[in-house]
C-alpha cells in the first residue's frame, strides 16, 4: 500500500522541523511519509511531544524479521503488548497472524495496547502494525478487547466500533494500524485506542491447479516453432506470465529467441535486475526485488509495448520507466525458447515454475497499474500462444484457439498451493 495525505490522521501542519520522534524529526517523517523507507503517522502535539505511530517497514519485514502467529483455533486472544516493542510484537516492523479458519466462522480478539499495559509510558513511544490473513472461505470476526480493562476505549476505525468481519469467501488479508489517545478525527482522548484499517484486500484463489516445472538445467525448456505470430514487427504487444523462480543460476532467460549476445527478444533477471533483451542489448527496468521478494514465491510480470512505448509490471504495477522502442520484432530465425537460449547453457537455464505464459500481438493489454489474473486466462482476440495448464494432461497445451506445438524437453507438471500468492 502506497500513502497518501488522506492517510495521515491529524494536523500534521503543527508539528515543527524540530520535533522529534525517536532520532528523526518529525516533519522531516511527515514528508517523507511515501517513502517505501521511513513512513510516520503524526498526530498532534501533547505536553510537547508528537502523539504518533512510526515504523520503518523493509520488503522483508513481513516474513522473516517480525512477529508471527499462527492460529488453528476458534476464539483466539493475541498476546498482550507489554511495551511499544518487545518479544511478542515489534514497533519497527510489520507483525502478522495467519489465521488457518477453513470453511469455519471463528472470532479473535485483538491484545491490549502498550499505552495499557506499560506502567512507565502514558503513550505509545513506538508503536506498531498489525496484518491478519484467514486462509479459509469462512468468516472471521476481529474483535478489540473489554473496555473495562485499562479504562479504555477500544474500536476498530472509530471507538464505537468493536468489530470487524472478514467475510470473503475467499482468502483475505487485512492490515491495522493501532493508534493510542487520539480519537480518529486526530483529537487528543485520553481514553481512546484504536486499530485503524488502513489495507483490506481479497486474495483470488486459482482455480486451475498447475504448472510448468523447470529443473534450473539444460535438460528442460520448451521450445515453439518459429512462425508469423510470434513476431510482433513494429506493433503493439504483450507478454505475460506467473512465475516460482528457484534457480540460482547467473542469468536465467525465462524465454528468448536467440542466445546472447546477439538475442533478437528475450528476458532474463541477474542479480535481481529484470532485463528486457531487444537486438542484442540488454535494458534495465530495475530491481525486481524493490517491490517484494520474487523469488520462491508466484510473482506475475508482464511486457507490453502501446505505440513506442515499453513497459515492464510486476504484480501489476509499472517496474523502472518507460522505454522507447520502435524495434521491428521479426527473427525469422530463431524459435521461441522458454527456459533457456537457443544455444542451451545453465547459466541460462530458469529453475523454477511458470504459469499462464501468454503471447499476444497487436494489443497492449497493460500501460498502467493492473490486478493481475490469478486464475486460467481467457484468451485474448489477439493471443497467439498462452499456457494455463489447468491439469497434468494438458502441461503445454496451447490455450490460445490456434492450437500451437509446443515441444517439451524434460519439464515436469507442478501442481499449486493455494493462495497463488
Amino acid at each position: 500500500m502506497t500513502f497518501s495525505s488522506s492517510d495521515i490522521i491529524g494536523n500534521k501542519a503543527t508539528q515543527s522541523n524540530t520535533t522529534s520522534v525517536g532520532s528523526i524529526p518529525a516533519q522531516f517523517k511527515i514528508k517523507s511519509y511515501n517513502s517505501s523507507n521511513y513512513r510516520a503517522v503524526i498526530f498532534g502535539n501533547l505536553g510537547g511531544w508528537p502523539q504518533g505511530l512510526h515504523f520503518s517497514p523493509t520488503t522483508t519485514a513481513f516474513l522473516t524479521t517480525a512477529s508471527g502467529n499462527i492460529i488453528n483455533s476458534n476464539n483466539a486472544t493475541l498476546s498482550n503488548t507489554s511495551t511499544a516493542s518487545n518479544s511478542t510484537y515489534s514497533a519497527d516492523y510489520a507483525n502478522y497472524v495467519i489465521v488457518n479458519n477453513d470453511t469455519n466462522n471463528w472470532t479473535i480478539t485483538l491484545p491490549l495496547g502498550p499505552s495499557t499495559v506499560s506502567t512507565t509510558s502514558i503513550w505509545v513511544s513506538g508503536g506498531f502494525e498489525l496484518y491478519i490473513k484467514k486462509t479459509g472461505s469462512g468468516t472471521l470476526t476481529i474483535q478489540t478487547p473489554s473496555d473495562t480493562i485499562g479504562t479504555r476505549v477500544r474500536g476498530i476505525n472509530t471507538v464505537s466500533n468493536k468489530s470487524f468481519v472478514m467475510s470473503s469467501s475467499s482468502p483475505q488479508v487485512i492490515r491495522l494500524l493501532y493508534t493510542a489517545l487520539i480519537d480518529s478525527s486526530g483529537n487528543t482522548d485520553n481514553t481512546a485506542e484504536i486499530w485503524h484499517v488502513i489495507q483490506n484486500k481479497e486474495l483470488n484463489p486459482v482455480n486451475s491447479n498447475g504448472s510448468i516445472l523447470f529443473a534450473g538445467t539444460t535438460s528442460t525448456y520448451l521450445t515453439v516453432p518459429n512462425d508469423a505470430d510470434l513476431r510482433f514487427g513494429t506493433g503493439d504487444f504483450t507478454v505475460e506470465w506467473w512465475q516460482y523462480q528457484t534457480d540460482i543460476n547467473g542469468f536465467p532467460r525465462i524465454f528468448s529467441f536467440g542466445t546472447y549476445p546477439s538475442a533478437s527478444f528475450g528476458v532474463s533477471i541477474e542479480g535481481g535486475t529484470f532485463y528486457v533483451w531487444i537486438n542484442g542489448a540488454g535494458n534495465s527496468f530495475g530491481n525486481a526485488s524493490a517491490t517484494g521478494a520474487y523469488k520462491n514465491k508466484y510473482t506475475h510480470f508482464a511486457i507490453t509495448r502501446s505505440g513506442t512505448t515499453i513497459r515492464v509490471f510486476k504484480n501489476g504495477t509499472q517496474m523502472g520507466t518507460n522505454l522507447t522502442s520502435s524495434y521491428n520484432f521479426n527473427d525469422t530465425t530463431n524459435d521461441l525458447r522458454i527456459g533457456n537460449e537457443s544455444s542451451l547453457s545453465t547459466g541460462s537455464a530458469f529453475g523454477g515454475n511458470i504459469k499462464g505464459f501468454h503471447w499476444v500481438k497487436g494489443t497492449a493489454l497493460y500501460t498502467s497499474t493492473f490486478t493481475p489474473n490469478y486464475n486460467s486466462i481467457t484468451p485474448h482476440a489477439n493471443s497467439k500462444l498462452l499456457l494455463n495448464v489447468t491439469d497434468s494432461s494438458n502441461l503445454v497445451t496451447d490455450s490460445s484457439g490456434l492450437g500451437k506445438t509446443v515441444t517439451n524437453t524434460g519439464c515436469t507438471f507442478s501442481s499449486i498451493t493455494l493462495p497463488f500468492y
